[in-house]
């Protein structure tokens, strides 16, 4: 589902690792954001395959991004963690309902204007690579609707995604890696599951789904981010 988007799912991975009981700071973390790059990067090639991605925008954002992440995988043990819960929480919601009230609003343009994609694409990736890196969770379902906002239609908005987000999960990866503790047989298995789903979802995004329901699927994972947040700190 989240390759079909260009993100990663590491709100998903986190939550059944935490079941599974493994140490968050130094097992759920490193691996949830490392798989996330995983699962955005393989997702990037049927997308790259039809000239879905800004490579040119989608490079000044991932540098961006993913020095962003690197630092906010670094203060992931010195920050608040409630505080900035909470202040995301109050994100996600506003960008989901953002997203609903664009479903049926289809930008033409594939590449926006650089102007916009500086003015609104680096903020939002210094933004969504800090919180993504900070929280593991990539940042790809942040940056998606501001993407969108920039002027992208939402095929593109996910090819140039899943570029920025695979960097970014993977800066944040190595900011987690000095103290990270990851069994090599969940790897393993973990890892190449994940790469059979991501290309499946990739695929069936650019041959099936239609745009309007990319919208309304990216509203709704914005909406559970946001209430499984709530939950916990509750």
């Amino acid at each position: 589902m989240f390759s079909m988007l260009g993100v990663g799912a590491a709100p998903i991975f986190i939550v059944t690792l935490q079941t599974l009981g493994y140490g968050v700071v130094t097992t759920v973390f490193p691996l949830a954001i490392l798989l996330n790059g995983i699962n955005s990067g393989f997702a990037l090639i049927p997308f790259a395959r039809i000239r879905n991605v800004d490579w040119n925008g989608g490079a000044v954002l991932s540098i961006v991004a993913g020095a962003a992440a690197f630092i906010g995988a670094r203060f992931t043990t010195y920050v608040p963690e409630r505080t900035l819960l909470y202040f995301l929480v109050i994100i996600l919601l506003i960008l989901s309902i953002w997203t609903f009230s664009r479903v049926k609003i289809e930008p033409k343009s594939a590449r926006p204007h650089i102007i916009k994609v500086v003015t609104i694409g680096v903020p939002a990736s210094v933004f969504a690579g800090f919180i993504g890196g900070l929280l593991a969770i990539g940042g790809g379902g942040i940056l998606l609707p501001f993407l969108m906002m920039a002027g992208y239609n939402t095929r593109n908005s996910a090819g140039t995604a899943a570029l920025v987000t695979t960097v970014a999960s993977m800066a944040g990866f190595l900011g987690f890696l000095s103290h990270a503790t990851i069994p090599l047989d969940l790897l393993l298995y973990s890892s190449v599951t994940i790469v059979i789903a991501s290309i499946i979802g990739s695929v069936l995004t650019l041959k099936i789904v239609k745009p309007h329901w990319l919208k309304i699927l990216l509203g709704l994972i914005l909406i559970a981010s946001a209430l499984k947040i709530i939950i916990g700190l509750i």
